[in-house]
């Protein structure tokens, strides 16, 4: 694997959803290479369990990226503490198993919310302190779901994401 010592050393990384999976290891790359890395996700408990684990390079913050509240706190800590933003990682992502007749609006709202709203929340209330980057840059994750022919709430997985 290529070393990114000298491209990620003291940056400054926003990875969301990143208590596990894909998160999670994009976190550790990053801290691994050098950066700083403020993770968002829901779960505390998978949160401080990954704080321990990547040390003092990784800060967790419990937020739900759907919600703006929670998005313009965050966006607050990474200025007051940080003071600039090099790399957000959208990657939360929500996706709930149904079939068509037991899809509901709000499975709807819910998909969309967190997979497309969010990502819009979180680049536009960091939009400040990515300015202050010479790095400034925005990684969109999305699924190989979108390019299958998915029925009922499968299909709002791969549409949003």
């Amino acid at each position: 694997m290529p070393d990114y010592r000298d491209k990620f050393k003291d940056r400054v990384a926003l990875v969301t959803g990143a208590a596990s999976g894909i998160g999670l290891e994009t976190a550790r790359l990053f801290v691994e290479n050098g950066a700083n890395v403020i993770e968002a996700d829901l779960d505390e408990e998978s949160l401080r369990k990954a704080e321990s684990d990547l040390g003092k390079r990784f800060a967790g913050k419990v937020c739900d990226v759907s919600n703006d509240e929670d998005v313009r706190a965050l966006a607050d800590y990474i200025e007051n503490e940080r003071d600039r933003l090099d790399v957000i990682v959208n990657n939360a992502g929500v996706g709930r198993l149904a079939t068509v007749d037991q899809m509901t609006e709000e499975d709807f709202c819910f998909h969309y919310d967190v997979n497309v709203k969010g990502p819009m929340l979180m680049v536009s209330r960091c939009l400040n302190c990515l300015r202050k980057s010479d790095y400034a840059s925005i990684v969109n994750v999305s699924s190989s779901a979108a390019r299958a022919v998915l029925g009922g709430l499968h299909y709002l997985y791969s549409s949003s994401k």
